[in-house]
């Protein structure tokens, strides 16, 4: 799950995977499936997560391994 603080639209790669499984399938995603949702993702959307890194891993250096509020 990514975090709401990155204004990342979530639903469109779990929107894909949710139909797949919906119509009992219980194989993973074919990797041709798998492949088109990993394409599609949005050049913004993974410059986001790039930018976001620093301050995760700060984070996770201040929690020492624990929790943070990044999922």
């Amino acid at each position: 799950m990514i975090s709401e603080h990155l204004a990342i639209p979530r639903w469109s790669v779990r929107t894909s995977i949710d139909k797949y499984k919906l119509h009992g399938h219980c194989n993973p995603l074919p990797r041709s499936k798998l492949r088109r949702i990993w394409l599609n993702i949005d050049d913004a959307v993974i410059k986001k997560c790039v930018l976001s890194m620093p301050k995760r891993l700060h984070a996770v250096r201040n929690s020492k391994g624990g929790h943070t509020k990044y999922r």
